[in-house]
């Protein structure tokens, strides 16, 4: 069966493939869209919340939330196809169900608070944080009951690895082996049968070539009788 891929699918599995370093290879990293900082979900799975940037209105919470999920269903898809792995890391990693930036946010367990980082300084060539503003993170947050969770589940603690045959895919322009191969196939049926048009169309002009020429003939002889007449009447006065 071929594969079809929209606009959007197409961008996002080259931004995949594009990918140089190991850490660009964490699933989370791609669940994480700029429309909002945190994504949480319960532990059956039966309940998403995104902690929103600002108070968005409900129409763009609900056009975040359907970006989220195409990106979830095309991991799925790709994964299912085999066109990309997904494999967990190791299992002493303190497991979280939650998605979120911890380069630009601190969680407190006991607040349930996200807070934002501020006034990063280098110290001894490491990068430190030296406060941490007081206040929650100005945020609107929007549940969803939905089992996306599950998917949110795996991905948090995993990383994907790409296929040769989606590499190929890739670089084809989203075309697949089969589908190349079938392109070539019909490329040269085509040129085979303008190639028999050809010849029958040749066939056609030398026979029109030899009926014009007999023809021609004719003519010729014709007129050349009628002089000859002429010049047999002019001769017996």
């Amino acid at each position: 069966m071929e594969l079809s891929f929209s606009k959007f699918e197409r961008s996002f599995i080259k931004r995949l493939v594009s990918v140089k370093n190991v850490e660009d290879r964490h699933i989370q990293k791609y669940l994480l869209l700029d429309d909002y900082f945190a994504i949480e979900w319960d532990v059956e799975c039966s309940k998403v919340l995104l902690y929103f940037k600002g108070h968005p209105s409900i129409e763009k919470q609900l056009r975040v939330w359907d970006d989220m999920c195409e990106i979830i269903f095309l991991l799925n898809k790709l994964e299912a196809t085999r066109l990309i792995g997904i494999y967990q890391l190791k299992e002493d990693i303190k497991w979280e169900r939650s998605i979120y930036n911890k380069d630009e946010y601190y969680y407190d367990e006991s607040m349930h608070a996200y807070f934002e980082k501020k006034n990063k300084v280098i110290s001894g060539g490491v990068l430190k944080d030296t406060t941490l503003i007081s206040q929650k993170v100005s945020n609107k947050t929007m549940a969803f009951n939905s089992d996306l969770g599950k998917f949110l589940d795996k991905y948090a603690n995993a990383m994907f690895y790409i296929s040769s045959e989606l590499r190929d895919m890739v670089e084809n322009k989203f075309r697949s082996k089969e589908h190349i191969r079938f392109l070539r196939t019909q490329r040269v049926s085509i040129i085979a049968i303008c190639v028999a048009i050809l010849i029958a169309l040749m066939s056609y002009v030398e026979h029109f070539i030899f009926l014009f020429d007999h023809f021609l003939y004719s003519i010729i002889k014709i007129q050349l009788n009628a002089i000859f007449m002429l010049l047999d009447t002019f001769h017996s006065l």
